[in-house]
């Protein structure tokens, strides 16, 4: 089920069962019939209970520590190294296995693999090669999908798992770095008032995941790593990763398809009344407020057709087209009740990275480019 079906099946259950507080991410989060209907059965209770939500976040906590389980006990049967590796610091080249590339850099060999499987799906030839070759692993490539439960990620923990074996493995004893997301801790509290930031360190409390699936794969494979670098002497570096803007030069675009692009677009489709004039006062409203109006808008814009089925289906693809935000109103929520002045801690970093400390503001030529093919790419669509 694409994103837009699982918009049509979860507005269809609303109006058909009177239940406006489902969203789209009860559809992707209980995968089989009997799960959904369970959720259907307690939403349909007209008592109000505090205790599901509690039960529920108990349930994720242990899920994501029985998984964290198995897959350290895959990394318990890689071979220890029996040799102390070799630090060849005089080597001021070599070579890089970067995953997930888009195809932006400079002499680049590109490989098809699957890291879920075996030497990564490579031949014996290539992977013996790259055993003996590679200096350094940068591990970038994930799905983003902010609708995909966690269970759906279990082919790329796998390949967590394959590459620290590569790594174990690996002539030059390359060091791994894996890029992951602040929503892997984004949840975190401490108990602790004196710590008003999230640590720059690897966190034990499973809760401390941003509750979806993208966010707790960043974290089981965070914690999968630490094991790694304790069990199998892995050099493991982790940067959590908030959001990376689009391109500012070349004629490249930033994705509409991102949740930045898709509000921008979303804000312009719901827009002004066309009664409205210069002189007309706008005034501040909330989040929230807004993305009922984004869903309103939707439902408006649909319901007022008496075509047929395939028309209709049509008309909504359309509609998504133009009012994108629509697939993540559940993301936008989510992002909304996060806790206020919540901070990172980034000294460490800093004091690593000359750039990072270097690092300016988005300039607004560069969102004046952004804005300006998102809305040409939108007014084609229209």
């Amino acid at each position: 089920m694409d994103s837009l079906q699982a918009l049509m099946f979860i507005r269809n259950l609303k109006r058909v069962f009177n239940l406006p507080q489902l969203v789209v991410n009860d559809i992707y989060s209980n995968p089989s019939l009997i799960s959904l209907a369970r959720v259907l059965q307690h939403s349909l209770k007209q008592e109000e209970d505090v205790s599901p939500p509690l039960i529920a976040e108990e349930t994720r906590v242990k899920n994501i520590e029985h998984l964290l389980t198995e897959y350290c006990g895959l990394i318990d049967r890689i071979p220890p190294l029996e040799y102390t590796p070799v630090s060849l610091p005089e080597i001021k080249s070599g070579s890089i296995l970067l995953t997930g590339s888009t195809g932006g850099l400079d002499r680049v060999t590109f490989l098809s693999a699957d890291l879920s499987k075996s030497k990564l799906g490579l031949g014996d030839e290539v992977y013996n090669d790259l055993l003996q070759n590679v200096t350094q692993i940068i591990h970038n490539a994930w799905p983003v999908n902010f609708h995909i439960n966690l269970s759906s990620y279990h082919t790329n923990l796998l390949g967590v798992v394959n590459l620290a074996k590569f790594a174990s493995e690996a002539s030059r004893s390359p060091p791994f770095l894996y890029i992951s997301s602040v929503s892997a801790v984004s949840s975190f509290t401490s108990v602790d008032d004196s710590v008003s930031r999230i640590p720059k360190a690897i966190i034990h409390d499973a809760s401390a995941s941003e509750s979806m699936g993208s966010g707790e794969s960043k974290y089981l494979s965070e914690r999968i790593l630490d094991y790694a670098s304790k069990k199998i002497q892995l050099q493991v570096n982790i940067a959590r990763v908030g959001q990376i803007s689009g391109p500012i030069q070349g004629p490249s675009v930033w994705s509409r398809d991102e949740w930045f692009p898709s509000l921008t677009i979303s804000s312009s489709f719901v827009a002004l009344p066309s009664s409205s004039s210069a002189k007309t006062e706008i005034k501040r409203i909330s989040f929230e407020s807004w993305i009922q109006k984004v869903e309103e808008t939707a439902d408006q814009q649909s319901s007022h057709s008496t075509e047929d089925a395939n028309t209709k289906e049509t008309h909504f693809d359309r509609l998504v087209e133009l009012n994108p935000a629509i697939k993540l109103t559940h993301f936008y929520r989510t992002e909304e009740r996060r806790k206020e002045g919540k901070e990172w801690e980034t000294g460490r970093a800093q004091m690593q990275s000359e750039n990072l400390r270097n690092l300016g503001k988005v300039e607004n030529i560069w969102l004046e480019k952004w804005i300006k093919a998102w809305m040409n790419n939108n007014s084609n669509k229209a």
